[in-house]
């Protein structure tokens, strides 16, 4: 069980972390440790709730290249990513579903379903969407 633990956290470039207090771990090191934890229990489906929260942009970055490696190099099992700001999903994601006051809205391949239209019904106003380098950055109007 140390091997694989000590494994996981080389893979996710965290390594030094190992022997060290929780609480004294920086944020966005400490959101690697919580993925290399989750995937300590093997197969299932990791989900992977807001992670990106509160993290800095050199953690926030570190974190999106973990997923990435973790998508190439891992497969199987999938996993699942909730967030509320498309910048945050991975070059590696495949698929998209989004929900509005608890109902499935639209769901499906992440390029149909990550667009102007299905984006501006899900939040209720204009959404531009685009596409670079993998990343989904995201843009509304201004207030009111």
């Amino acid at each position: 069980m140390r091997e694989r633990a000590h494994a996981l956290l080389a893979e996710l470039r965290i390594e030094d972390l190992a022997g060290r207090p929780y609480g004294v771990r920086p944020g966005g090191r400490r959101a690697r440790l919580l993925i290399a934890r989750a995937l300590m229990a093997g197969p299932g489906l990791p989900l992977l709730d807001e992670p990106f929260h509160a993290l800095d942009l050199p953690s926030f970055e570190d974190l999106i290249g973990a997923l990435r490696h973790l998508a190439g190099s891992r497969p199987k099992p999938a996993r699942v990513a909730v967030t509320h700001h498309l910048e945050e999903l991975s070059p590696a994601i495949t698929h998209a579903l989004l929900l509005r006051e608890g109902s499935v809205l639209a769901r499906g391949v992440v390029e149909e379903v990550l667009t102007r239209e299905p984006m501006t019904a899900c939040s209720g106003r204009s959404i531009e969407v685009t596409r670079h380098a993998g990343r989904w950055p995201a843009r509304s109007g201004g207030f009111g």
